[in-house]
């Protein structure tokens, strides 16, 4: 694709017309919507479909995408800090070493995705969903992930650091060798979770239902574990000096 068709169809899609572009890249060949590394920052693009899209190495930094749809799309390498993703759909997109710093993407959905080595630092995720995503060594320092759903992600070696968890859900996910210091997880569902050499240091796991959790070799030194459920967890190995295990239940007796 030539430079001026390249710079039609951006222009396409800035303009609303994503069908049309979508039939040029056609008409050129090109098995699907190539955008890459198209630049959309400071775009408003709400509602916008990007469905399969080739929006490799792109950029979105503080574009409007609220309700826009990017199922099955392949996002890896593209930067979308400070974007405002608001109920925005990811389902299934490839997303590798993509940067999502300091977005705003409450309620959307990122399940079945592969973000791996990916940045949201400092993001307003809360409520949305990553359900079965591959989010291996992802940075989530300092985001908001409020009542979000993780159930059954892969998130060995992510940073969770100072992350607020209240009350997500986190069930049967793959936590090893995790940074979770400082984070809060009040009232978090960590059944079944593999938290085996996770880093817990100064977490707030008050109130925390980790029964049938690993937490072999796991550092929760100062970790407050107050009211919080273990019953069948593994703590083989652990390092809990210091921690507020008031009212946690570690058996069947306890309860």
């Amino acid at each position: 694709m030539n430079d001026s068709a390249r710079r039609h169809i951006v222009e396409l899609v800035k303009a609303g017309e994503t069908e049309q572009a979508k039939e040029l890249c056609k008409a050129l060949g090109l098995p699907k919507l190539d955008l890459n590394e198209a630049d959309f920052s400071g775009v408003a693009l709400d509602a916008v479909y990007l469905r399969d899209a080739d929006l490799t190495f792109s950029h979105f930094c503080g574009a409007q995408l609220r309700h826009a749809n990017f199922h099955g799309a392949d996002l890896s390498g593209a930067d979308l800090r400070g974007a405002n993703i608001h109920n925005g759909y990811f389902r299934g997109v490839r997303a590798s070493a993509s940067c999502f710093v300091g977005c705003f993407s409450a309620e959307g959905c990122f399940d079945s995705a592969d973000f791996s080595v990916a940045n949201f630092s400092g993001a307003n995720l809360r409520h949305s969903s990553f359900k079965d995503c591959n989010l291996k060594n992802v940075d989530f320092s300092g985001s908001n992930l409020v009542k979000a759903n993780l159930e059954r992600a892969c998130l060995q070696q992510a940073d969770f650091s100072g992350a607020v968890l209240i009350d997500a859900i986190m069930r049967k996910s793959s936590l090893n060798a995790a940074d979770l210091s400082g984070a809060h997880l009040r009232g978090a569902d960590l059944r079944d979770a593999d938290l085996s050499y996770a880093r817990l240091l100064g977490a707030d796991l008050s109130g925390a239902d980790l029964s049938g959790a690993d937490l072999r070799g796991a550092t929760l030194r100062g970790a407050d574990l107050s009211d919080a459920n273990l019953l069948g967890a593994d703590l083989s190995d652990a390092n809990l000096l210091g921690a507020d295990v008031r009212g946690a239940i570690f058996s069947e007796d306890e309860e």
